[in-house]
């Protein structure tokens, strides 16, 4: 049985999460910037790890032109490629997060941007992915890591909700936390103006801030700060994000 993120991360994706748009980018890559500014290394060669369509891509080569990206799904990168508009193709690979195509210390820092975590159904498959991260980074690089904030998710889940895109086509979300596993679970249907209908699930394991300085530790990650959103504003349980910078040691 295919794992749940090759069938989630199709076109349909892109519709799912319009609302994440250049703004939203610019907030994250705003903050990573600030983040950077405390790198003991200069950030040249940077990777967007799971990045899709290339939202944060299209901005983090206009000032970082060695930026790169790599993602799972054809169909994003395929979406990205039709959209870029620079001379030079869209600078990309189709990989597994888990076994990252590129030499040790080849980054001077890693993103992962807009919860691209937790997926596995093994969670030895996350520590699996941070080894990976401090593998490719160079001693002092940063490791930039935008996720969803467990303690808020658990507090303000909306098990139900229905958007009308603009084609008339409906989109259903049914969100539930499976405690036995610790993940929140999220069942999309997409109805079609002629009834037809295409099903699909998303699923993220929740960590907390704890756990997740621990898991960087353990893979030779050494968190610095921890904000609670885009803006710089501390984390805490109420915050929307748990972003975390961390330095290769």
């Amino acid at each position: 049985m295919a794992e749940w993120f090759v069938d989630a991360f199709r076109a349909d994706y892109l519709d799912l999460y319009a609302h994440r748009d250049e703004t939203d980018a610019r907030r994250a890559l705003d903050l990573f910037r600030a983040a950077g500014d405390a790198a003991p290394v200069e950030l040249n060669r940077i990777l967007d790890c799971a990045c899709g369509a290339g939202r944060h891509l299209n901005l983090l080569i206009d000032e970082w032109p060695l930026a790169c990206g790599i993602d799972l799904s054809r169909d994003l990168l395929r979406h990205g490629a039709a959209g870029w508009t620079r001379s030079t193709a869209m600078p990309v690979a189709c990989a597994d997060m888990r076994h990252l195509p590129f030499g040790a210390a080849a980054f001077d820092a890693v993103l992962s941007l807009f919860t691209s975590f937790g997926y596995f159904d093994d969670p030895d498959d996350d520590r699996r992915f941070l080894t990976e991260v401090a593998r490719i980074l160079r001693p002092g690089g940063l490791y930039f890591f935008d996720f969803l904030n467990a303690d808020a998710v658990r507090a303000n889940l909306n098990p139900q909700s229905e958007r009308i895109l603009g084609t008339g086509e409906r989109l259903i979300e049914e969100r539930r936390i499976d405690e036995p596993t610790q993940r929140v679970i999220k069942k999309v249907t997409r109805i079609h103006s002629n009834g037809d209908r295409r099903e699909w699930i998303e699923s993220v394991r929740l960590y907390d801030s704890e756990q997740m300085t621990r898991l960087m530790e353990g893979a030779g990650l050494k968190p610095e700060r921890l904000f609670g959103d885009y803006d710089g504003s501390p984390h805490a349980p109420g915050a929307p994000r748990l972003i975390i910078a961390a330095f290769r040691e």
